[in-house]
């Protein structure tokens, strides 16, 4: 065997043990710092193709929107009352349904209602809409808020419900087949709401209330 042989084997033991050695001290260390990249990864992924959303209504109702174009027009009818809140020059509305009825499995049930008050205590929920159902659930937990300085109208539980039912909004052309009763209203937010001290979370709130006032009073804005 020439002594290069010997040097070459040399060299490849010595950097196997030092691989086997860094492995063994620094094992989770590697791991941890793989784990971090996968997540920015991730996440610098979702936010290049994320979209910007100008206002999402959180819809808690007995049974699901069963067919696309039924949330579709209810998009159409909010678009004229709804203005480019992102800057991005375009009117982008979400619709976020949970449904809570009866007749469904009722651990879905229960894992809808926790999922909704979940996104409602993180302060993601701003503007909701509510049949019967989600009505009865909405104010016997108190999670409407007051909204009878945008109405001279009428409104339902101490001023914090709008039913549009005979409204403008309710009788255009995009819901002429929406048959289901619709109550709107906003969350709560005071100064006892722990996302009040969120001055992002106060700008939603404000502009879901401006979005509310412009469906109750008919104000397009185009």
């Amino acid at each position: 065997m020439t002594n290069g042989s010997i040097a070459e084997k040399k060299e490849k033991k010595s950097f196997k043990s030092k691989l086997e050695n860094f492995w063994y001290y620094y094992k989770w260390h590697t791991l941890g710092a793989l784990v971090v990249l996968l997540a920015v990864g991730v996440g610098l992924s979702q936010c290049i193709g994320r979209v910007d959303i100008d206002v999402v209504v959180y819809y808690l109702s007995a049974d699901s929107i069963s067919y696309a174009e039924d949330k579709t027009n209810l998009k159409k009818a909010l678009e004229p009352y709804v203005r480019d809140y992102t800057g991005d020059g375009q009117v982008r509305i979400e619709i976020e349904n949970y449904f809570i009825g009866e007749n469904h499995d009722a651990d879905m049930v229960k894992d809808n209602l926790r999922n909704f008050s979940n996104m409602y205590t993180a302060g993601s929920v701003m503007l909701i809409m509510v049949d019967d159902a989600g009505l009865k659930q909405m104010t016997e937990v108190g999670y409407f808020g007051d909204i009878s300085d945008l109405t001279d109208e009428p409104l339902l539980y101490d001023g914090t419900v709008w039913n549009a039912e005979g409204s403008a909004f309710k009788n255009s052309e995009s819901l002429k087949y929406w048959t289901t009763p619709m109550y709107w209203g906003v969350r709560v937010f005071n100064e006892k709401s722990l996302i009040s001290i969120s001055k992002t979370k106060g700008e939603e709130y404000k502009f879901a209330r401006e979005v509310l006032s412009n469906i109750i009073n008919d104000n397009k804005i185009k």
